[in-house]
């Protein structure tokens, strides 16, 4: 059995180059995507949803360069326990 080595200099190479290239590219989005899915499930397990929408609003529409954003603290008078 031969294995075909990915390289510049054989017939097709060029292309063979590329495809390499979209193809790991597909695989990093691919695992992006799920790190996102991922880190917002863990976001929700934490926060409630209102808060944990507004803090990622928050985040999104802020300069990149800043280093702390809002807290998020709000306080439930009259609360009792069941």
């Amino acid at each position: 059995m031969q294995t075909r080595e990915i390289s510049i200099f054989q017939d097709g190479g060029l292309h063979d180059v590329t495809l390499l290239a979209f193809k790991s590219s597909v695989i990093i989005a691919t695992v992006i995507i799920l790190l996102c899915c991922w880190q917002e499930r863990l976001l929700l397990s934490v926060l409630p949803r209102h808060v944990a929408m507004e803090m990622k609003a928050d985040i999104a529409g802020t300069a990149k360069d800043t280093m702390f954003h809002k807290i998020y603290i709000q306080r439930y008078e009259n609360v009792r326990s069941a």
